[in-house]
């Protein structure tokens, strides 16, 4: 499919709490966004912030499922979410 529409996603992990190695953490959280390479246009098509500081991303193949850990620095353990993303819909899921 995306030979079709010459765009693919792009799964993005931001912070949106403070760190002491970030200063002004005002990210949204997760994002998937649809990146046209003929025209280099960014689409936003889901975001969500009920993750904190999301980062190294995994995604699988077809873009259906996504695994981030959260970096938070004042919490004794690390944690992984799983979500799923339905491009149907443009629909980001806590799993």
């Amino acid at each position: 499919m995306r030979g079709v529409w010459n765009a693919c996603l792009v799964f993005v992990g931001s912070l949106n709490r403070e760190a002491p190695y970030f200063q002004g953490a005002r990210g949204v959280g997760l994002g998937v966004y649809s990146f046209d390479e003929r025209t280099l246009a960014v689409q936003k098509l889901a975001e969500t912030n009920d993750i904190d500081n999301p980062t190294f991303l995994s995604v699988t193949p077809d873009g259906s499922r996504l695994y981030a850990n959260s970096e938070v620095s004042t919490w004794r353990e690390g944690t992984v979410s799983a979500y799923s993303f339905d491009r149907a819909s443009n629909r980001l899921s806590y799993l």
